[in-house]
């Protein structure tokens, strides 16, 4: 489950995302931006949005707006 939080704590959406494959994958960073956005970085062993992998492991990034909307 994911929550985003203003810096005054206030509620902003809560959900669930998935955000893998049915291998190993790994999120190593989250960070946020001034307009509410949100991206993940991380790895797979998996195939991501109908891409194969690539190789032993792939790094991703994906951007999340504040509505929790993959973008």
């Amino acid at each position: 489950m994911a929550s985003n939080y203003s810096w005054s704590f206030n509620y902003g959406w809560v959900g669930t995302k998935q955000l893998g494959t049915s291998s190993c994958d790994g999120a190593k960073g989250v960070a946020t931006d001034s307009s509410g956005n949100f991206y993940v970085a991380g790895y797979t062993y998996g195939g991501l949005d109908g891409n194969s992998n690539s190789g032993c492991n792939d790094l991703f990034v994906v951007k999340y707006d504040s509505d929790g909307n993959k973008k």
